[in-house]
């Protein structure tokens, strides 16, 4: 079965990094991710999409379809235009290679850790086809 822009994106949409950061007046903050898995082990956590769009600053704190919602208003993309879904095509698909391997389809860790990340599972499944259908079952 292939994964689709479609299945990218609703795995993707509530993954939260966890990061620290500083207030403005230099206090660190950190927020908890709500993931177990490996996406909040990542040691520099980043959207790496958001990286060419000068004067955009990614929060690493939100979840993926937000700030892809963000930027979309930053460069005035309007929701389904075609500038929008062409790069809505490649956020999603460069967000989950970037976490999860280039050969996540056919990878049993990387579908194990997505598991992880996004149903909050301690023990995934044992085959690629259990993982889909524990993914599934959240979106």
């Amino acid at each position: 079965m292939r994964t689709t822009t479609e299945d990218l994106e609703h795995a993707l949409s509530s993954l939260v990094i966890t990061t620290t950061s500083s207030s403005d007046d230099g206090v660190p903050i950190s927020t908890p991710s709500t993931s177990t898995g490996s996406f909040a082990d990542h040691e520099a956590p980043s959207f790496r999409y958001f990286d060419p769009f000068p004067g955009f600053k990614a929060n690493h704190q939100a979840p993926l379809k937000q700030e892809f919602g963000r930027l979309a208003t930053f460069m005035h993309w309007p929701k389904k235009s075609p500038e929008w879904q062409a790069q809505r095509l490649n956020c999603f698909p460069m967000e989950y290679v970037h976490f999860y391997g280039e050969h996540h389809d056919t990878n049993l860790q990387a579908w194990q850790d997505l598991c992880r990340d996004i149903a909050l599972v301690k023990t995934p499944p044992s085959s690629i086809v259990q993982c889909k259908k524990v993914c599934s079952k959240i979106y």
